[in-house]
């Protein structure tokens, strides 16, 4: 966290926004990742204000779909789903199929958590879609974990468990730490 702070001022005094945007999304997921919402919040809703004067689709994409990610568990679904579909409309414009894929995953989350069972399987479908098509394996076990979480949520037990063994052998493989805390439970 200190050092992105640090990292974050010597672009700020650099005057490099492109990058400065960049670190402040980077800066906004350790204050997310631990448990500090709403000052995440704060540096992503900067942090796009500044991507959008540089004009960096890419990085537009990310910062919005984070942001909308947030806005989800700040319980601002609306504009949650608003930010998502936002975020998914620029990666699938500019050709970014891995980010697509990674927030329609988010998407379908959403979606099930707000009960929207039928459009939830869709985009969780979509997205193991594309993260297999362009071989993103971390992701894919990851949105198969939380498709097993849909399913379960709609009394789909066997299915839910087939794709949970799916989706923790994968991050297995992949090394990603979620497993082990899988494996501890």
């Amino acid at each position: 966290k200190a050092m992105c702070e640090r990292a974050l001022a010597l672009l700020r005094k650099a005057g490099d926004r492109r990058a400065e945007g960049f670190a402040m999304g980077s800066l906004a997921n350790i204050y997310s990742s631990t448990g500090r919402i709403e000052q995440a919040r704060a540096l992503l809703v900067s942090a796009l204000k500044t991507l959008k004067v540089v004009g960096n689709p890419l990085f537009i994409g990310i910062v919005l779909g984070n942001l909308g990610e947030i806005e989800g568990q700040l319980g601002r679904i609306r504009q949650s789903e608003k930010m998502l579909r936002q975020s998914i409309d620029i990666h699938r414009e500019a050709g970014h199929r891995r980010e697509e894929g990674v927030f329609l995953g988010s998407l379908a989350n959403l979606l099930s958590v707000t009960s929207r069972s039928d459009s939830a399987e869709r985009h969780f479908l979509n997205a193991l879609a594309i993260h297999r098509e362009v071989g993103y394996r971390r992701f894919e076990g990851v949105h198969l974990l939380d498709y097993a979480v849909h399913l379960f949520r709609v009394d789909r037990i066997d299915e839910a468990r087939d794709c949970a063994r799916s989706g923790a052998a994968i991050l297995s493989e992949a090394g990603d730490p979620r497993v082990l805390a899988l494996k501890t439970e």
